[in-house]
């Protein structure tokens, strides 16, 4: 197993750890970091040099809004939720049964016809066969609170 030195942490680790990056002559190479290195340093550099508020501080992040309203929501459905850490694949909750719950959020979006226009919201469930149950949060707007929500059974 080939392993590979990180530049930020120094230590050794095997190449997995690692994201890899494509030169000119279309060769693959490990990049200097590991992978949670690397997490560390963009998150860092977002904060310090581009002034980026984490959205577990900014209320006006619809993240925030939609991760803190599901929380709620989901509290009076399900036992003892607890989140699962940001881009955690397939699902965003998990409840004391171990049922994975991903929570789906949407802005009403228009579809303009001749005549009229529809007013809609979309939800991007399809792909994910891991989720035993999404949360669908409908929001008129980015500011207001949802107008709707449900719980649909991943068949």
């Amino acid at each position: 197993m080939q392993t590979k030195v990180c530049t930020m942490c120094k230590s050794a680790k095997p190449l997995s750890e690692f994201n890899f990056c494509r030169a000119k002559n279309g060769k693959k190479y490990p990049s200097s970091m590991c992978k949670a290195c690397n997490t560390v340093y963009r998150t860092r550099y977002a904060h310090e040099k581009e002034g980026v508020t984490p959205y577990e501080h900014n209320p006006a992040c619809s993240q925030y809004l939609g991760i803190h309203i599901a929380e709620r929501i989901l509290s009076h459905c399900f036992e003892d939720v607890k989140r699962m850490p940001y881009g955690n694949p397939g699902y965003d909750f998990i409840c004391k049964r171990g049922f994975k719950i991903d929570v789906k959020s949407g802005c009403l979006r228009a579809m303009k016809r001749v005549k009229s226009t529809n007013y809609y919201w979309m939800f991007q469930i399809d792909r994910n066969a891991v989720a035993d149950y999404f949360l669908c949060l409908a929001f008129d707007s980015r500011e207001n609170s949802p107008r709707s929500s449900c719980l649909v059974i991943n068949s």
